[in-house]
């Protein structure tokens, strides 16, 4: 059976309308995130642990996920996740014999943007109150998202998320794979 032009072609804008549609509303998911932040995530080893098996662990976990550490200091290291030639992460982790944080501190190419500091700088009283309103409703729903994502790892109880600040969704993923990865070796701590 052959199907004339005049078929096909309809048929090819609907399927290209349906591709073009899908697309936008993964972009549209893509747009950013509120950053979130690991705050005294309990350091889960035994009672004697040191401040060195702590960092141990941390270094440990972080290297099985990809990320460089680079010591701060006693209780404090920079840690850099480095995609092939895609993406850049920088996090702060500061910890103790008890707790640890894990903290954003820069990216490139992971649409990070502080949507208040645009709205302020247009000049305009009414846009910036627009804006503000939209980002409120948009960070709003993206911590509600954020939120019904990760709920059933226990991490999430130790985050907040930084609502006046947006970045590109795989973050949450990246930054819940390596504190999970931190607690894996932090239990394995004698």
């Amino acid at each position: 059976m052959q199907i004339s032009m005049t078929r096909r072609g309809p048929l090819r804008w609907v399927a290209m309308f349906a591709l073009l549609a899908n697309l936008g509303a993964a972009h549209a998911q893509r747009q950013g995130m509120p950053v979130v932040d690991f705050i005294d995530v309990p350091v889960s080893a035994p009672a004697m642990v040191t401040l060195a098996q702590v960092r141990s662990a941390i270094r440990a976990a972080a290297f099985a996920s990809q990320w460089d550490f680079e010591d701060e200091g006693p209780g404090a290291a920079r840690l850099t996740l480095i995609s092939e030639n895609w993406y850049v992460i920088v996090a702060r982790v500061t910890f103790s014999k008890t707790s640890y944080s894990l903290l954003y501190v820069d990216s490139k190419e992971m649409n990070f943007q502080m949507p208040s500091q645009s709205a302020l700088g247009s000049g305009n009283s009414r846009e910036a109150e627009r804006q503000a309103a939209m980002r409120d409703i948009g960070a709003g729903q993206a911590a509600i998202a954020v939120a019904e994502r990760y709920s059933r790892f226990p991490e999430t109880a130790f985050t907040r998320l930084r609502e006046d600040a947006l970045i590109h969704p795989s973050y949450h993923g990246l930054t819940h794979e390596l504190v999970r990865g931190i607690n894996r070796h932090l239990k394995a701590i004698e």
